[in-house]
């Protein structure tokens, strides 16, 4: 609320004047509906004004203005009409419309300025919105992990988007422990993994696998991810001190080398699931610094773990930069947590755009915690824009499972249809197989094993009368 200062009331009471005040201000029709301005998005201002003075403003006109240089203004002006004595007014019909710059630091505090001008006088009134949430904020935690042993120690973690809840490795030990993705981290049980000394682990949403790597043996392994069964092994391509290890859809993973040598040269890895990469420097490097990483979806790039930093790097102890591309390039993202915290594990939230973050020790203690923190951008709509054309295309076409083991149900909309045939394809664009679709069906089911297809990504085709719609599923075991 505007503060009317001690000149203005004196000159309110000794003059027969209107005297506009701004008593609150609103964020509306925002992209993600969450009442702020986030970078990125579109919105509206709602501002509530009123006439405290001692007589009417006549045909009152109001003006948004900025001075910030991330924010557009797209319609500045409102007509508030006649204000008697004691009056309020708002523009709740007409909201001011501005977008906010992508580019906007999140954290940023723009200023703004309403200009109001009746026949009888003009009043400035100044309000400020900060701009999303800076990095690093906290949003909830840090918080102890039901079941997680005080005297083990927690490293990386990932989420299961499929099951929803996230994973959480112990160094000390080969258990993995499932809990779940809100803020009361819920305990969900525990399978046994591979191998201990487990460091990072990574979720495939193509396949509903895990895959973890581990320091003494680096490997890493593809896993089930309800019994922690090995589907598949390789040579983890970092070979000295594996730390860790990132899945980006459909088939690329980053790994990181930590070393073990004080101020030896730290290393990233880029490659596919199959241990196959080509060696990076990291564009970080300071003293046995890197630790776990993860992919940030919504800005197609990945976050690292860094503590220890040389101080020449102008970082500090504990912190998250975000690299991006091939070679990996540092994007000037970064946060900085607090120094007394000794960090390991990080994990991208694509339902909100922030990480989960593991925290082995504080100022040297034991305690094994996890910590959500803001990330490093805010996503406009509840679903991932790549995502989105699957979602409106699933209501007519659906594949159920998804990954598929043995038998598929595929759901169609059998109107309009153009070719009475759901059409197969492999990855390579190769076509398998023809499934008829007989008297208007809508519901087909259809075992790929006896076509004796091998484990892979395929599309499955509906031609109808508009056009074709096109859903991917995961042959697996």
């Amino acid at each position: 609320m505007a503060k009317v200062f001690a000149d203005d009331v004196q000159l309110l009471y000794l003059s027969n004047k209107p005297f506009l005040t701004l008593d609150s201000t609103k964020v509306v029709n925002d992209n993600n509906g969450n009442g702020k301005l986030d970078p990125g998005e579109y919105a509206g201002i709602v501002t509530y004004i009123k006439n405290i003075g001692n007589n009417v403003a006549t045909n009152v006109q109001g003006k948004l203005r900025t001075t910030s240089p991330y924010i557009t203004i797209t319609d500045s002006t409102y007509t508030y009409g006649t204000m008697n004595a004691g009056m309020s007014a708002n523009n709740i019909s007409d909201p001011y419309d501005l977008s906010v710059h992508a580019s906007t630091p999140p954290g940023h505090i723009a200023d703004f300025q309403l200009v109001l001008t009746s026949a009888e006088s003009t009043w400035v009134r100044t309000f400020s919105y900060q701009v999303g949430v800076a990095p690093g904020t906290i949003i909830w935690g840090p918080k102890y992990l039901p079941n997680f042993p005080s005297t083990q120690f927690i490293y990386g973690l990932a989420y299961d988007r499929q099951g929803d809840r996230i994973y959480v490795l112990d160094f000390y030990s080969n258990q993995i422990r499932q809990y779940s993705s809100d803020s009361f981290v819920t305990y969900l049980g525990v399978i046994t993994g591979p191998e201990d000394s487990v460091v990072d682990i990574t979720y495939s949403r193509y396949d509903d696998r895990l895959y973890v790597c581990n320091y003494p043996q680096k490997m890493v392994w593809k896993i089930d991810k309800s019994t922690g069964a090995i589907l598949r092994q390789f040579s983890n391509p970092a070979q000295d001190y594996p730390v860790g290890l990132a899945f980006k859809p459909p088939n690329t993973m980053w790994y990181a080398d930590r070393r073990t040598a004080l101020g030896a040269t730290q290393l990233i890895y880029i490659g596919d699931t199959l241990g196959v990469a080509t060696q990076y420097n990291s564009p970080i490097q300071g003293y046995l610094n890197t630790r776990c990483l993860a992919y940030d979806s919504l800005g197609n790039s990945f976050v690292n773990v860094q503590t220890w930093f040389n101080a020449s790097q102008i970082l500090d102890s504990v912190g998250v930069v975000e690299f991006r591309g091939t070679p990996p390039v540092f994007t000037g993202n970064k946060f900085l947590l607090n120094p007394g915290w000794n960090i390991r594990g990080i994990e991208f939230d694509p339902r909100d755009g922030n990480y989960w973050i593991t925290i082995v020790q504080i100022s040297g203690s034991y305690v094994n915690q996890v910590v959500k923190v803001k990330g490093f951008y805010t996503p406009l709509t509840p679903v991932e824009e790549s995502e989105k054309e699957n979602v409106a295309q699933s209501k007519l076409l659906k594949v159920i499972p998804n990954p598929v083991r043995d038998v598929v149900t595929f759901k169609i909309n059998p109107t309009n249809l153009k070719s009475n045939f759901l059409k197969v394809y492999d990855i390579n664009g190769r076509l398998v197989a023809r499934i008829e679709i007989k008297n208007g069906m809508s519901v087909l089911n259809w075992n790929p094993r006896a076509e004796a297809l091998s484990d892979g990504i395929y599309f499955v085709v509906l031609e109808k009368d508009d056009g074709m719609i096109t859903q991917k599923f995961v042959l697996t075991r």
